[in-house]
């Protein structure tokens, strides 16, 4: 049985010498999880779609830069992540897509409010939330991403990215504080 770095070793090397059935592969492995994140930071189907685009041709013209086989999905995802930061930064607008997984993680003091609440209540929730407010939300909480790595990514100071991540979850607090208390 094939470990996972000796796929991604072998897989890496193929890439590299522009193999297209190891190109389908990895491909393959990775596409699914990389578009739902590009759904989350495009405004719409069509932008992920760009994104997921852009994302791969670079995955593919820079594979032979991974210095070590186990890294290439945490690698891949980072590629997806900063190529969708870019295409926001170009576009200069965006809508933030989150799933019900996420909408638990944010921290309430609310005692089952996420099972009153839809899915699209929430998004609909984090979509008001100030522009740097959401991403600095979606990097930390959605994609794991440590304040100094928002920080360097978004060329802010790492404070800002814990204050900015503070903000988000207070408004949303209050905004589900307040759906309470429309359902209550």
């Amino acid at each position: 049985m094939v470990s996972d770095a000796e796929l991604y070793e072998q897989l890496i090397q193929d890439c590299v010498r522009k193999d297209v059935r190891a190109q389908h592969k990895l491909y393959d492995l990775f596409a699914p999880a990389m578009f739902k994140i590009c759904l989350r930071y495009a405004a719409d189907r069509s932008s992920a779609q760009d994104i997921f685009q852009d994302a791969f041709v670079k995955v593919f013209q820079n594979i032979h830069k991974i210095k070590q086989a186990s890294h290439l999905p945490g690698w891949v995802k980072r590629v997806f992540v900063y190529t969708a930061i870019d295409a926001l930064r170009a576009q200069a607008k965006f809508r933030q897509h989150i799933d019900i997984e996420t909408a638990y993680q944010v921290e309430t003091n609310i005692p089952g409010i996420e099972t009153q609440l839809a899915t699209a209540d929430i998004m609909a929730l984090v979509q008001k939330l100030p522009a740097r407010a959401r991403l600095v939300f979606n990097l930390y909480v959605m994609e794991g991403f440590a304040h100094k790595e928002i920080a360097e990514l978004l060329s802010i100071n790492e404070g800002t990215s814990k204050s900015q991540l503070f903000e988000a979850k207070k408004a949303l607090q209050k905004a589900l504080h307040q759906q309470d208390k429309m359902i209550s």
